[in-house]
């Protein structure tokens, strides 16, 4: 779909349609997306008495690992 967009002449008539197709589409994919995803969460949650979520720094995490990783031993 994308390939025959490209092709296409902008903002004409087939441009347009072939530009609402792909719209549906990723709207399609990202409904599935999040679908798979409420359906899993709901899954753990139904499972589980008790949810804990942690906060993560993710920058740090990475930067010590950048100074921590290999351990001296394996230098």
């Amino acid at each position: 779909m994308q390939r025959q967009l490209a092709r296409r002449n902008k903002c004409s008539n087939r441009w347009n349609k072939t530009k609402q197709c792909i719209n549906k589409l990723h709207g399609k994919t990202s409904r599935q997306r999040f679908n798979f995803a409420y359906k899993t969460l709901r899954q753990i949650a139904n499972e589980n008495e008790i949810l804990v979520f942690e906060d993560l720094n993710v920058q740090r995490c990475k930067s010590l690992m950048a100074v921590c990783w290999p351990p001296k031993s394996c230098r």
